[in-house]
């Protein structure tokens, strides 16, 4: 059972009401960052209509779940056919791996890590038109920030 639904066995138990079944939106984006955000897509040329963040790396424990480079080279080409621009993300200790990733294609590639603030991190995935990622920290980021389209 997903441990967002035995957190909020737990809170109905303890008394608490009207728990959320989801997370969605519990991360506030304030909206200074949400304006910087606006500002790093602009300089970089990026139309959040096209963005599509990807985030391939998760910790350690999460190690068996992560998916071959080849198969993310494979969606990023997938993904540039269909004129979206991938914005491929991760923890500063991922940022070698991750250049790799975008390393021969014919455009000017993005990483973000995350050095430059989970909340901008945040601020990106909510202004995209997808997240891409496997069970991580990232993809509960993206998850309780809340789509905001």
């Amino acid at each position: 059972m997903p441990s967002l639904e035995n957190n909020r066995r737990l809170a109905v138990k303890a008394g608490l009401t009207d728990i959320p079944r989801d997370y969605s939106g519990l991360v506030k984006i304030p909206e200074k960052t949400l304006g910087e955000s606006e500002d790093w897509l602009k300089m970089n040329k990026i139309n959040p209509a096209k963005l599509i963040i990807i985030s391939p790396g998760a910790s350690a424990r999460r190690a068996g779940k992560l998916w071959p480079a080849g198969n993310w080279e494979q969606l990023i080409k997938n993904i540039l056919s269909r004129g979206y621009f991938p914005l491929i993300t991760g923890a500063p200790s991922e940022k070698e791996d991750l250049d790799k990733l975008v390393v021969g294609f014919d455009y000017d590639a993005k990483v973000f890590v995350g050095s430059e603030g989970l909340l901008r991190l945040a601020a990106l995935i909510s202004k995209a038109k997808l997240f891409i990622g496997v069970d991580s920290g990232a993809m509960h980021l993206a998850a309780s920030s809340g789509p905001r389209w």
